[in-house]
């Protein structure tokens, strides 16, 4: 080419170059079309979490890639460490010492906590780095939960204190029995039957509003387990409580999603309601299990999220100018 040019000349276009660029180019493009599954109903699940409830709303194919193609997303060949298991760290200390001292409260609760959460930390068999950053923050929360608990039970007066309660409440669907199962981190119960739920979060906790809404529905199904003596006496739900458990310059926060304008047991209402719809919806044929249907409610992790193809049919959507299908926002 450098020849040519100096000599004012050039070699004309050939169709070889044209050929080139059509090898990986297909005969026609068709575009994807989001995936409508509609299992059998026999082979759909009779038995979900209370966390899964909310992965069933938002991103309904990822039950279906789940409970019934049994499918589960590979861990990362260089996994370390991480969010998941600081929040381990920071349930196994709490549970440690409230299995322990239940409704005492003793002056040194902090010295207390902070020894539980060594335990923990001791026990996990971290890199020496990773135990180090996380050790004053852990620290941080020890002292925050002393302040804030001894405030909490002077407002409710809890007469017993459970931590990290299993159990399960069973719902009459038209397919059959649907098994709702869950863990309370904390389930507080007064004299007079009242029952307080928390839930530690060491990450972002969901927002209030999507919570008394149902699309977070978490602390509302789990207060509805324990009204339904899921967890043992059945009680009354008095209060939902998410504690933010950072460990960073704010090491604590209390996030109330119950109050007077929003009376817990209305919440538990609305979800059972909420919840036995969308049962029977999904206990008829004709229901598809779609990917994220509603525009602005999709998971913050989608595990499924490439087997679904979301990529490839949301530019399809995007160039048509169309939407997915929704599950009916006002149905379940």
């Amino acid at each position: 080419e450098a020849r040519l040019a100096g000599a004012g000349l050039a070699l004309g276009e050939h169709p070889a170059a044209t050929w080139a660029a059509r090898l990986d180019q297909p005969l026609d493009v068709v575009s994807a079309r989001p995936p409508e599954p509609r299992p059998p109903v026999a082979w759909r699940p009779r038995r979900l979490s209370v966390t899964e409830i909310e992965t069933w709303q938002r991103d309904p194919y990822a039950i279906y890639a789940r409970h019934v193609l049994r499918l589960r997303r590979l861990d990362d060949l260089d996994a370390q460490a991480d969010a998941a298991e600081y929040g381990s760290l920071v349930h196994a200390g709490l549970g440690a010492l409230l299995a322990r001292l239940g409704t005492a409260w003793p002056d040194n609760v902090a010295m207390e906590l902070e020894r539980a959460f060594q335990g923990a930390l001791s026990a996990a068999s971290l890199r020496p780095v990773l135990s180090a950053w996380w050790r004053p923050r852990l620290r941080r929360i020890a002292a925050w939960v002393a302040t804030t608990d001894l405030a909490w039970r002077a407002e409710f007066a809890p007469v017993r204190i459970s931590a990290e309660c299993t159990g399960q409440v069973v719902f009459a669907g038209p397919a059959g029995d649907f098994v709702l199962t869950g863990r309370a981190d904390r389930i507080d119960r007064d004299a007079a039957g009242g029952i307080a739920i928390f839930d530690y979060k060491t990450g972002t906790p969901p927002t209030p509003g999507d919570a008394r809404a149902g699309r977070s529905p978490q602390l509302a199904l789990e207060a509805l387990m324990a009204r339904r003596g899921g967890f043992g006496e059945a009680g009354v739900p008095a209060a939902l409580i998410y504690w933010r458990l950072s460990g960073g310059f704010t090491p604590g926060e209390v996030i109330a999603i119950s109050d007077a304008k929003h009376p817990a047991i209305d919440m538990v209402d609305a979800i059972e309601q909420r919840l036995r719809l969308l049962i029977a919806a999904y206990d008829e044929q004709p229901r598809a299990y779609l990917a994220q249907p509603v525009p602005g409610q999709a998971p913050r992790f989608a595990d499924y999220g490439q087997l679904a193809r979301l990529a490839e049919w949301r530019e399809a959507e995007d160039e048509d100018g169309d939407d997915a299908d929704p599950v009916g926002e006002n149905e379940a």
